[in-house]
């Protein structure tokens, strides 16, 4: 997992351009599967290469080369890499394109992806193609300090816009189930931020039940479904890799670690520790020290 799971594919050094232009572009090789997140913006992605399974609200769906699909910010995701997959990723701030394209993309109100035949892939991704070796030089003037006119990516949002257009028009919508796993995926949402900005306090799967107004027992079985681990296993994996960093990157002693992400018995912290990390967290931080 990532502790800032609405930014984990978006650079920390691309993120000012994103705020300031609402698009970003990129293309990015999968070798390992991309852990399960969710993001505040639109992500249109296409299948480029390779082939895997995308987890969307607890369904699967399998993806190949020629696959064209949109993300919104009301799903929860990821991705299991079969064969080595390059993805073609686009990001849109709805807020800050322009209205036509927001229309567009408003008008998906469900998941929806498409499987290109030959015909039409290879319009796809000669569009994909045009617009990631178009952002590639405008961010490249960019971090050379050229001031980028909106015109630039607008013309950008257009292409972009037709790629949409396609998805819309001829991909395949969510049934009627799927659509009302979207509204659990919002519930299950709001229970990962809670977990994640609190985990270092005393957690109970009552306590972010109650925080999301479910059951105890329903909200267990929709964690599980949709995460793809149980709550307990979740907050300790959290907490573990908090530590982790903590003995990475600070001197604090191992009993100090325990307690600030969460443990209360020291002993429990160092069995789970071992597991996740075949070390005890002494050696884990002299390892790491070694290799730095």
């Amino acid at each position: 997992m990532n502790d800032k799971m609405d930014n984990i594919y978006i650079e920390k050094s691309n993120e000012a351009f994103f705020e300031k232009y609402g698009f970003f572009a990129r293309n990015v090789t999968h070798r390992m599967s991309c852990p399960l997140h969710f993001h505040d913006y639109y992500e249109l992605e296409y299948i480029a290469k390779g082939s895997g399974t995308h987890i969307v609200n607890g369904s699967t769906r399998e993806i190949n080369e020629g696959t064209l699909y949109m993300v919104t910010p009301r799903d929860i995701h990821r991705i299991d890499v079969k064969e080595s997959m390059l993805i073609y990723t686009f990001f849109f701030d709805a807020d800050l394109i322009p209205n036509e394209l927001a229309r567009l993309i408003s008008s998906c109100s469900s998941f929806i992806s498409i499987s290109c035949p030959e015909n039409m892939n290879n319009c796809v991704k000669y569009l994909s193609q045009h617009i990631i070796n178009s952002f590639s030089k405008i961010s490249e003037k960019s971090s050379e300090g050229y001031e980028i006119n909106k015109g630039d990516i607008s013309g950008l949002y257009l292409v972009a816009g037709t790629l949409l257009d396609i998805l819309i028009k001829n991909g395949k919508s969510e049934n009627s189930s799927e659509k009302e796993n979207r509204g659990v995926a919002e519930c299950v949402q709001n229970a990962l931020r809670f977990i994640n900005k609190n985990f270092r306090s005393p957690l109970s799967l009552e306590k972010v039940a109650e925080e999301v107004g479910y059951s105890k027992s329903h909200f267990s079985r929709v964690f599980t479904k949709y995460v793809g681990c149980n709550f307990i296993d979740y907050v300790k994996e959290k907490r573990l890799k908090s530590a982790s960093l903590l003995l990475r990157t600070t001197e604090m002693n191992v009993t100090d670690i325990a307690f600030s992400c969460g443990y209360g018995s020291i002993s429990q912290f160092i069995r789970d520790f071992k597991t996740l990390y075949a070390a005890s967290p002494g050696d884990y931080r002299k390892d790491q020290k070694n290799r730095s």
